[in-house]
């Protein structure tokens, strides 16, 4: 018997933690993106510890909702006060400078 890999999504089917790993890490991006983060940049600091930890505190932050209305407001410059990467996207960017 040949078993067969389904192509839906843990998202698609209902699993919360999926949907939200998958929301973090798009607001994640989008937030790099906005402040001019280089993801090779982010991704180099402290040999990738320092962005396994960006994602980590990004996918347990309680402030996704803010974060959505900030990057739909167009916010740009430096991270809002209420994000916990604010200072690893200020450090990523020195460091590249």
């Amino acid at each position: 018997m040949i078993s067969r890999v389904s192509s839906e999504s843990h998202a698609d089917r209902g699993w919360p933690m999926a949907r939200r790993v998958e929301r973090q890490a798009r607001l994640l991006g989008e937030m790099m993106d906005r402040l001019a983060i280089d993801p090779g940049a982010a991704a180099r600091e402290g040999r990738g510890t320092g962005f396994a930890a960006a994602s980590r505190r990004c996918l347990l932050c309680a402030s996704s909702t803010a974060c959505r209305r900030w990057l739909d407001q167009g916010g740009s410059g430096t991270a809002p006060s209420f994000c916990p990467n604010a200072a690893f996207f200020e450090r990523v960017r020195v460091a590249a400078s």
